[in-house]
């Protein structure tokens, strides 16, 4: 794939950030949408990871809990093949909270205990477990 492609994922990407700072958060999740699956085309699958993350984010603030699970699902996906441990931690941490948006709260418990036992920042532990203690709090 050429520069143009990568180019053209980036502009989403940028256009997505945009929306999401007026509050067009459906918008911007789709536009995350749109980069990820233009960075998968392009083989990059860290930053398609990064975007179906930002995606997962901004339908998780609309309150659009399904779609948001879908995204961090995918971010999940792609961050395990290519991306950090911490990446991982985080987007199922997200993924949990999606859950618990969803009304799932076991899937939500067993995704942020994943979360727990792959993180390795102790500050962020400690508010994932503040979640699970809390799991009808925001």
């Amino acid at each position: 794939m050429s520069g143009q492609h990568s180019l053209a994922a980036r502009a989403f990407s940028t256009a997505a950030a945009t929306y999401r700072g007026l509050g067009e958060l459906g918008l911007a999740a789709e536009l995350y949408e749109v980069s990820a699956a233009a960075f998968e085309k392009l083989g990059n699958f860290s930053a398609a990871g990064d975007r179906f993350f930002e995606a997962g984010q901004a339908y998780s603030d609309s309150e659009d809990y399904e779609r948001s699970v879908r995204d961090f699902r995918k971010s999940t996906e792609a961050y395990e093949t290519y991306g950090s441990p911490e990446s991982v931690a985080q987007s199922y941490f997200r993924l949990g909270l999606a859950y618990r948006g969803l009304g799932d709260l076991e899937k939500s418990a067993e995704a942020i205990e994943l979360a727990i036992h792959l993180s390795r920042s102790e500050s962020w532990i400690n508010d994932a477990r503040r979640n699970l203690e809390h799991p009808t709090a925001d």
